[in-house]
């Protein structure tokens, strides 16, 4: 499925392997610092600078910011070193590792740490995904959802790994749960649309891609999902119009990589 939270910046990164950074981006962490059991105190002003610096570091210069984070652990640094070490390996492009790091880390902190063992289990399945091991990513998902059953933002996690493995009886399910919590979150409503086109229903797709365009029209993938679903209930001009909308107003996007690609294809059917 086409991961909707991704495709406003510049990247060439596979929409499918973009979940991971949807929660591992320095704009959700900076405001948490994560701590051990053994430190369950609120970390010190000095120590949760040094996080803060540590995570800026990881997105200018991540083998530097590995480096730092590598020696703060050597000081005790405790889960903000740990933690900030698997987000510099995440952009070091090594997955694996991180996600190791992740569920290392995730089986130190205390139930109601911030982030929280659902939180890092969350972010390990994501770098799983980026991995590309789709069976490891769905066994973190799922340990995560056991530490907080129901929670929507964690289930939208799952349907996209569901999807990802085809089993998108499996996510229209989660996305259900999901639209019942978030009716109005319209990457929920793309990813259900999406789910729905797999399974074969283009009505109901046409349907719920319309709810997340109105719910956000400067939505690429939304918008790359309802030409392909046009497509398929037989409105080409309809699908081209919207693919051409994503070449044009989202240039450097994966879903408009995706949307040239299907123009081009649909040129040469028709020359």
């Amino acid at each position: 499925m086409i991961d909707p939270r991704q495709q406003h910046g510049k990247g060439t990164r596979p929409a499918k392997r973009a979940l991971a950074t949807a929660r591992l981006g320095m704009t959700l962490m900076l405001a948490v610092v994560a701590s051990t059991a053994a430190q369950a105190e609120a970390p010190s002003i000095d120590a949760q600078r040094e996080y803060e610096s540590c995570l800026v570091l990881t997105e200018r210069a991540p083998l530097d910011a590995l480096e730092a984070a590598e020696a703060w652990i050597a000081r005790e640094g405790g889960g903000p070193a740990q933690h900030c070490a698997a987000l510099a390996e995440l952009a070091l492009g090594r997955p694996v590792a991180a996600a190791e790091r992740l569920e290392a880390l995730a089986v130190e902190v205390p139930f109601d740490g911030r982030p929280s063992p659902m939180d890092l289990m969350a972010q390990s399945a994501q770098a799983w995904l980026i991995a590309g091991d789709q069976a490891r990513a769905l066994q973190a998902i799922d340990v995560a959802l056991q530490g907080a059953p129901g929670d929507p933002w964690l289930l939208l996690d799952r349907a996209q790994i569901r999807g990802d493995v085809g089993d998108y009886d499996g996510a229209l399910s989660d996305l259900d749960e999901v639209v019942g919590h978030l009716p109005e979150n319209p990457d929920a409503a793309t990813f259900r649309a999406s789910a729905l086109r797999h399974l074969g229903d283009y009505a109901d797709a046409l349907v719920e891609i319309d709810r997340a365009l109105e719910l956000k029209m400067d939505n690429p993938s939304a918008r790359l999902e309802r030409g392909i679903i046009l497509h398929l209930n037989g409105d080409n001009a309809g699908a081209m119009n919207d693919f051409s909308r994503v070449v044009d107003d989202f240039p450097g996007t994966p879903a408009a990589q995706v949307a040239g690609e299907l123009l081009q294809h649909f040129k040469v059917r028709t020359d």
